[in-house]
């Protein structure tokens, strides 16, 4: 059985995703009054009850750990319940382990309904028939086009499909550095990738270390180097 597969936890992006899941409301119709023939008067008619809708439960995958995940997932099931009272979410927190869990749940068959997958790891999950092709809501809801051009190539896969919703794109990090280090040991401020790792042999050589904070992760340290001045810290594009 396929499973849904959407990348999720920036607040409203959760709501857009699960558009395309709930069946749309019914376009409402005015009905003529009707006559009473034995006064010859006018009465409205009896509104009609709404249609019940069947409770849905949906299993989600989701980093639920501290306020840059509770609160905008937290933020995303409010309005979600708003826009879909009969949607309930349960749930699974995601483990921090690079995808292993998940890798277990495909193999097992026990995928939740809504997960955060990698590019890498949607190739496998398409041989398995583990995933949801999602190009009818792409088009149902609206999102693709408000994906940024430069975002894209996350959103459709190479087969021509779309698996995922991205929740992110590139995006700017900004790299501080010390001027008092770099006069010290007559380094350039880098603006190619080049420079960049001159400076860090340079630094190193002379037991200074290069990047003091947040080294174990990666795309911090692989981050491209924007040009800019030289004087104020400048915005790097985010692998």
């Amino acid at each position: 059985m396929k499973r849904i597969i959407v990348l999720l936890i920036v607040s409203l992006m959760l709501v857009t995703a699960l558009m395309g899941c709930a069946k749309p409301a019914e376009q409402e119709t005015v009905k003529d009054p009707v006559v009473d023939e034995t006064t010859n008067q006018q009465t409205e008619p009896e509104p009609e009850a709404e249609p019940e809708v069947e409770p849905v439960t949906l299993r989600i995958y989701a980093q639920y750990s501290d306020d840059d995940t509770k609160v905008p997932y937290d933020y995303a099931v409010e309005k979600l319940k708003e826009a879909y009272p009969h949607v309930t979410l349960e749930l699974d927190i995601q483990a921090q382990d690079d995808g292993q869990k998940l890798q277990s749940y495909a193999a097992t068959g026990n995928l939740p309904d809504i997960f955060q997958v990698g590019a890498a790891a949607i190739g496998s999950l398409i041989e398995s028939n583990n995933i949801l092709v999602l190009d009818e809501y792409v088009e149902s809801t609206g999102f693709g086009a408000k994906v940024h051009e430069s975002a894209q190539s996350l959103l459709w896969h190479p087969d021509g499909h779309v698996y995922a919703f991205p929740y992110a794109g590139h995006e700017y990090v900004l790299l501080y550095y010390n001027k008092a280090i770099f006069e010290q040991y007559n380094v350039k401020v880098p603006e190619t990738m080049a420079e960049f790792e001159a400076a860090v042999t340079t630094f190193k050589d002379n037991g200074v270390v290069p990047l003091s904070i947040f080294a174990k992760e990666k795309w911090i340290t692989t981050a491209k180097r924007d040009t800019s001045s030289m004087d104020s810290p400048a915005p790097s594009s985010r692998p």
